[in-house]
């Protein structure tokens, strides 16, 4: 997934891609949990962004698409301080 603003030194532009990005349709694609974690951090403007509110977002959306718990991440990507 490629941010669009990531290259952008305008920050009224920052602005208006981050904006406009929930009508694009890869964030359409996202799970809706990670869709209205989004729509929340930009109605906070992002200036202060809870880590336990990002947290629950994806362990909802993980919980959901995976009920069983059965995906377990490759050993590549796991973060020797999360065991």
């Amino acid at each position: 997934l490629r941010l669009p603003w990531r290259s952008v030194p305008n920050r009224n532009e920052i602005l208006d891609f981050k904006i406009k990005y929930k009508d694009e349709h890869a964030f359409k694609r996202l799970p809706r949990e990670i869709r209205r974690l989004y729509r929340d951090l930009i109605k906070l403007h992002m200036s202060w962004i809870d880590p336990q509110m990002v947290i629950n977002a994806f362990n909802k959306a993980i919980e959901r698409k995976d009920p069983n718990k059965m995906y377990e991440l490759p050993k590549w990507l796991v973060m020797p301080s999360a065991n």
